[in-house]
């Protein structure tokens, strides 16, 4: 079988399109690769973004079910309709994580992630979550607030007591104080106190009789809200709501484990593609180095030759010397459009010719005229400097006078201070005397009805007018405070 040998095309564009094509061609088959990588590599980000979000779902739910555990089995509509926003919306988050999760092994399967282990204990975590709170919430129900379940009846019958006065009140007094003690402080010890008094009440009253049926109904719903409370767990941190706090702790702890997991597999993953693209881009580049190699000599020969030709009228200052001249006619180009590609440099060489004459003459001309600029330039620096001192100048007259204004206003403010601190002494003494002295006018008064000799007349008449021209002077000094005071304002 003979082998026809490849004949390179003598038409330069058709060697420039074959090499372009081939080049093309290459760069379509690292592009297809790269976007396959990048493809995988989205599936992992995604699959990463989903285990995230799912986790945050979680950590948001949680909070739903503390304002359940803090306030909203306060909600009467929880207790009359079975249904309360915060503790659905909780189990309704549980259960989505599970679909979402159950989608989320699937993915890790199709990618070959190895956490089987890690999503079934968390679907498994979050179904116990979802039995636990289901408990916790018909714990709530039974147990009840104000008027609704355990709570509600044990307040109905102690109301009873209290409204039909079946028991003295300082006995139901202490009953109420011992219930109170424990739903505030949680401790046993208030509840076997109250069960203590309770039944020795209850001793004192026939069966049967409505005092004994009322406590008897108390006590039962005691007992029932204490069973609850202690089920539940909400005060003494077991119970419960410990169980429902550790699955939540467990589900934390798990799904950082799940994402550490997730994540240094996914960095493996990443490692591996980003190894196979730089081997693909390796070779690649192998191939484009060859066909380069392979393509160059039948592409640049000419244009190497008319480079040299280029750089040497270049390095020889754009002028032509007799050798080149005479060397010009042995260059004879291989294809039509390196031949005209020649004869156009000829036509350049010729017209830099002239063109080089008429800029010698320009540049020495413009070298004239950036003399002058320069002069020009000079002189407007000088000026710029003068404008510069100047404006320094009167920035710090104007930050004198700053400082000055400052000093002033300080003085104005000393000045009104100790105007007002002035006015304050003069109005507290002018009270202060003006008080006694009123006293001892009106204790004048009382002595002036009194039966007095000639001498203690003359002394009382002495006092009365130095009071009352002392009262005077003290009025004055009130009205003139006031009028100094309204003159300020």
């Amino acid at each position: 079988m003979n082998l026809t040998p490849f004949k390179a095309p003598k038409s330069f564009r058709s060697k420039v399109l074959y090499s372009f094509l081939s080049f093309i061609l290459i760069l379509f088959v690292w592009i297809a690769f790269y976007f396959f990588i990048s493809g995988k590599q989205k599936q992992l980000q995604q699959f990463s973004n989903n285990l995230t979000q799912v986790q945050n779902q979680f950590l948001e739910s949680n909070r739903h079910l503390q304002y359940f555990i803090l306030s909203g089995f306060h909600e009467p509509v929880f207790y009359t309709t079975e249904k309360q926003k915060d503790i659905d919306t909780f189990l309704g988050s549980q259960q989505k994580s599970i679909d979402v999760l159950a989608q989320i092994n699937t993915e890790a399967q199709a990618n070959h992630i190895n956490l089987d282990k890690e999503l079934n204990s968390l679907s498994a975590l979050h179904r116990m979550l979802v039995d636990s709170t289901i408990i916790l919430k018909s714990l709530y129900l039974g147990k009840g607030f104000k008027d609704f379940g355990a709570e509600g009846r044990m307040r109905s019958f102690a109301h009873q007591l209290e409204k039909d006065n079946l028991v003295p009140g300082l006995e139901l007094l202490m009953l109420r104080r011992h219930e109170k003690d424990y739903l505030i402080r949680g401790d046993a010890n208030y509840s076997a106190q109250y069960n203590i008094l309770i039944d020795k009440l209850l001793a004192g009253y026939a069966a049967g009789s409505p005092a004994a049926v009322a406590l008897l109904g108390y006590k039962t719903n005691f007992n029932s809200l204490a069973n609850y409370n202690s089920r539940l767990g909400v005060i003494n941190n077991q119970g419960v709501y410990k169980n429902v706090q550790t699955i939540i702790n467990n589900i934390g702890n798990t799904y950082g484990l799940a994402e550490a997991q997730a994540a240094q597999e996914i960095e493996v993953m990443h490692n591996a593609f980003k190894t196979i693209l730089i081997v693909v881009s390796l070779l690649l580049i192998a191939v484009v180095i060859g066909l380069s190699v392979f393509l160059s000599k039948s592409l640049t020969a000419d244009i190497k030759e008319l480079n040299r030709r280029l750089f040497a009228f270049v390095d020889n200052n754009f002028k032509t010397t007799e050798e080149e001249d005479s060397k010009a006619g042995e260059f004879v180009p291989s294809t039509t459009e390196t031949n005209e590609l020649y004869t156009h440099f000829l036509l350049l060489k010729k017209n830099l010719k002239h063109t080089f004459d008429d800029l010698e003459k320009t540049n020495l001309d413009l070298k004239i005229h950036a003399e002058n600029q320069q002069i020009l330039y000079d002189e407007m620096h000088e000026q710029s400097e003068k404008l510069q001192a100047k404006s320094n100048e009167l920035y710090l007259k104007t930050d004198n006078l700053r400082l000055m204004n400052m000093q002033l206003e300080d003085e104005r403010k000393k000045a009104e201070i100790a105007n007002r601190e002035k006015s304050v002494f003069l109005a507290t003494m002018s009270r202060e005397i003006h008080i006694p002295m009123k006293s001892i006018v009106s204790s004048a008064s009382m002595l002036d009805g009194t039966a007095l000799d000639a001498e203690q007349t003359k002394y009382l008449k002495t006092i009365k007018n130095n009071s009352d021209k002392l009262v005077m002077v003290i009025n004055d000094m009130l009205t003139l405070q006031q009028q100094g005071q309204g003159m300020h304002n």
